[in-house]
């Protein structure tokens, strides 16, 4: 006989029960809930929370216990106005927005440059203007959150659809206030930072949004949710049940590899893949190795897991008339950076095998430091206690990012993951424009304008991937990027090359990457290639299902 889990209430607590009786995973389930849980006499009590309730009304399917989710139905709407685009759509995007048609949990794993923000705005304003939601919570990077309300929305939405917007800025009010409102007859988005989503600051007008209606959510650049340990997953999983309907989207889902997948599909709903744990992912869909078989070294049941995810997933690329083209340009470090890299590199082998590097935050200390040698840094840290300070090594890597630059006839940017690099090379360019983490997003958006315009004068654009790799759109004048440095973080490295590789691009666009000979600078460009490459055969796999009949 099959376990029956039932939900109650009593003294102000909520419990579970099970009969006949428990099953290890139902037990595992239910403890996974984000908030205290004690198991007695059979029966497992928990803290009677929005985020609790939903959470086991999610994984038993029952109807929520707290009375703080909205029931709107004592809501004015009024009515509703027909679907309209503003902008034509390409088949890419009808395709999308067909096989997505009705469903209210579905992932959107469009290549950069597809128009996703379109797709997701018009697949879920068809939903308000059907009477489905009354709301969009969109969560998504920092500074990306203010571009969907000053840019995208107003670019993509029809001027026939009533709408009031608001991005949330940590300490201010939220305006226009009437985005919190109850009237119905308008379509209200709200837009929020995965910093702040995850916040306590914020969780007041998350409930108050919520008591105005049916709210979806929409998280964009979803690969950024991560394990399901991190901070902004368990508030993403624990607040999942309270929308009536759930949208991720990214250009690039699994840029670590196929683990990358679970963390979003199980927001959509865990019953997906019928897995509740990242353990029971990696049981059945990695294969384990290393220290203590704790590191993913290979993928077993991929074609299973393409096939059950098919029906909630749209993969698609943009056709765009011109190819990318990769140059690796190599130099070798001069004799004293030479020696130092050799010592350093010696000196962390012996820490490897006595395990004094053991940590993964170690690992990456210590690859850093080789990179910062390679690319003409020393960071000394003083015995007496006092502030680490920077030691120049002499390098030819300035000289051969000159020499690529005589090449180039037209404007550029130049790709740096650290601040240091920028700051020498706006002293070196003194045309170029510089944009960094600490750009404020308003300058960002000048910054950008002013490198785009012809005639400008600009044709030198220093960015970091981390500030200027997701959400701009830097195609259309430039046509030329070299990755003076890049560090072993796969997502970043292809978004920033897709600034300007996009639809209505009709030239070939070129990238250089500057690499130092026998150093870690070729493992982390070896290793992005290969998770590409991952990427890649993952997206062709759900290409080839997508294309096929899934009703059989």
């Amino acid at each position: 006989m099959a376990n029956r889990i039932t939900i109650g209430a009593e003294d102000g607590r909520g419990y579970l029960t099970a009969y006949p009786r428990w099953g290890y995973k139902e037990l595992e389930i239910a403890r996974g809930a984000p908030g205290r849980t004690r198991f007695v006499n059979n029966r497992l009590w928990f803290e009677l929370t929005v985020e609790n309730s939903a959470y086991m009304a999610t994984h038993f399917g029952e109807k929520p216990l707290s009375d703080q989710i909205c029931n709107p139905d004592d809501a004015v709407r009024g009515s509703r106005p027909t679907f309209r685009t503003k902008l034509k759509s390409t088949a890419l995007q009808v395709e999308a927005l067909d096989r997505a048609r009705g469903e209210p949990l579905f992932a959107f794993f469009e290549k950069p440059g597809s128009g996703k923000t379109k797709i997701l705005l018009d697949h879920a304003i068809k939903a308000w203007c059907a009477g489905l939601i009354d709301g969009i919570l969109v969560v998504c990077p920092n500074f990306v959150h203010e571009q969907w309300v000053v840019d995208e929305i107003p670019k993509h939405v029809h001027s026939s659809i009533p709408i009031t917007t608001a991005f949330y800025q940590p300490g201010k009010k939220l305006k226009p206030a009437s985005v919190l409102g109850r009237d119905l007859s308008r379509l209200r988005i709200v837009t929020v930072g995965f910093e702040s989503y995850k916040a306590e600051p914020f969780l007041p007008l998350r409930d108050t949004f919520l008591a105005s209606g049916r709210i979806a959510i929409i998280v964009d650049e979803s690969h950024r949710i991560k394990t399901p340990r991190a901070a902004i997953s368990r508030r993403l999983n624990a607040d999942a049940l309270l929308f009536e309907q759930r949208f991720v989207a990214s250009g690039e889902p699994i840029p670590l590899g196929l683990q990358d997948y679970y963390p979003q599909i199980r927001f959509l709903d865990p019953r997906i893949l019928n897995i509740y744990s990242f353990a029971g992912f990696k049981n059945t869909y990695c294969r384990m190795g290393g220290f203590e078989n704790r590191q993913i070294v290979g993928y077993q049941n991929e074609a299973e897991l393409h096939r059950v995810m098919a029906p909630y997933v749209h993969v698609g690329e943009p056709s765009i008339d011109a190819e990318q083209l990769y140059t690796t340009r190599k130099h070798s470090l001069l004799p004293r950076a030479r020696a130092m890299y050799d010592e350093m590199r010696r000196n962390m082998l012996v820490m490897l095998d006595t395990g004094e590097i053991a940590t993964a935050t170690n690992v990456l200390v210590a690859t850093l430091r080789l990179q910062g040698i390679a690319l003409g840094r020393l960071t000394i840290t003083p015995d007496d206690g006092s502030e680490p300070y920077i030691k120049e090594i002499p390098t030819n890597r300035p000289a051969l990012l000159d020499e690529i630059l005589k090449g180039i006839d037209g404007k550029v940017i130049i790709w740096n993951e650290w601040r240091p690099d920028i700051a020498w090379q706006q002293e070196k360019f003194k045309d170029a424009l510089a944009i960094h983490g600490g750009v404020a997003r308003s300058e960002r958006q000048k910054i950008k304008e002013a490198f785009l315009d012809p005639k400008s004068g600009v044709d030198k654009l220093l960015a970091s991937p981390g500030a200027a790799g997701t959400g701009l759109n830097l195609h259309g004048s430039c046509w030329h990027n070299i990755y003076y440095s890049q560090r072993d973080n796969a997502g970043l490295r292809w978004q920033s090359e897709r600034r300007t590789y996009r639809l209505g691009v009709d030239r070939d666009v070129r990238y250089w990457d500057i690499i130092a000979r026998s150093t870690v600078d070729v493992v982390v460009n070896r290793r992005n290639r290969r998770k590409k490459d991952r990427a890649r055969m993952s997206f062709e796999e759900f290409r080839a299902i997508l294309e096929g009949d899934l009703d059989d």
